[in-house]
């Protein structure tokens, strides 16, 4: 199979931060992934991810973004192989602002390792993913180190460097117990039903 596929319904617990986060794939739409997070129960965050390696769009409240390019060159990385390499440039789009941001995108397959996983060795490629956002004079650079887990279409682990801040996450649970996080809607009481 060329493409891994994420199936909708996946769980996991991740640690970021120091804190315990649960993800779900929440939509599947052909190459396009929702994936969304959630802190105690309440909704965090939402990213919906091209074959489940780059972030197209997401974000939740003041950070919301969506990414305009021709989303097919990333198809060129599959199958993963080392040093398959895409390179694409388009637009960031930041919703609360505005504020529409060029963007240069660089994308390696640099290494292929295991991932320990509640006690199990995952295979996976790790990826060297590089975001640089211009505006006029001025640019920030994003690098981002995946880990990207084939059998399950997913990054398992990502680590993210700018010139300010370092954020690292990784899973260390995947739940196969069938069961959603997505918030069920209330059951109606009894007192709320009109009888005629």
């Amino acid at each position: 199979m060329r493409f891994p596929e994420a199936q909708e319904g996946f769980r996991a617990t991740m640690l970021s931060q120091a804190q315990n986060l649960e993800v779900e794939v929440t939509n599947v739409d052909g190459p396009l992934i929702t994936l969304t997070t959630f802190w105690h129960g309440e909704q965090t965050g939402v990213r919906n991810l091209y074959r489940g390696v780059f972030a197209v769009s997401g974000g939740i409240d003041e950070g919301v973004f969506e990414m305009d390019f021709d989303t097919e060159i990333i198809d060129d990385l599959f199958p993963l192989k080392i040093g398959n390499t895409v390179d694409f440039t388009g637009n960031t789009l930041f919703v609360k602002s505005g504020e529409v941001l060029d963007t240069i995108v660089h994308i390696a397959v640099i290494e292929e390792t295991k991932l320990i996983v509640d006690q199990e060795n995952e295979p996976v490629f790790v990826l060297e993913v590089i975001t640089e956002f211009v505006e006029k004079t001025t640019s920030e650079l994003f690098h981002r180190t995946v880990y990207y887990s084939p059998k399950y279409g997913l990054i398992l682990k990502q680590i993210l460097k700018t010139e300010t801040q370092s954020i690292y996450w990784h899973v260390t649970k995947i739940h196969d117990d069938g069961k959603s996080i997505t918030r069920q809607p209330k059951p109606k009481r009894r007192s709320d039903t009109l009888l005629i």
